[in-house]
Parts: structure tokens; sequence; C-alpha cells
């Protein structure tokens, strides 16, 4: 569905909120444009930098909090 790479991350910058959202807003003008600064584009190095800023602080925390909390609906 999403075969390129500007597909790709203009999907995923119309789910951004918050504070995600206004640092995207900072480059938006670069990205319509089509001069695109290196983080950008791809698509991976676009995603990697959206986990640096806005991804969980301890991964690992994180993972094991998650398998702590997981429980099984009755159905």
């Amino acid at each position: 569905m999403f075969d390129t790479n500007e597909k790709k991350i203009t999907y995923v910058i119309y789910y951004l909120k918050g504070m995600a959202l206004v640092w995207f807003k900072l480059y938006l003008p670069e990205y319509e444009s089509g001069n695109l600064s290196e983080f950008l584009y791809p698509y991976e190095v676009f995603q990697q930098e959206l986990c640096v800023y806005f991804g969980p602080y301890d991964a690992t925390g994180q993972a094991e909090h998650d398998l702590e909390n997981l429980w099984m609906v009755d159905n």
C-alpha cells in the first residue's frame, strides 16, 4: 500500500500528535519543498529518529513492565 518512502512518511506524519507534531512542524517547509533533511529520508532513518526522540526512555524497563502487565481476556 505504501510503496514509496514519501507515502510512508506522509502516513506517519498524519498521525503525529503533541510534541512529536511540534517537532516535525519545524521541518515541514523542507519536506514540502522536497529539500529533505537527511533524517526525513529514507523512511527507516525517519523512523529511527522518531524512536530516538519519542520512544521509551528505558526500552528494557518498558518491555519488562509490559510483560508483567499482560492479562488474558475472558473470551
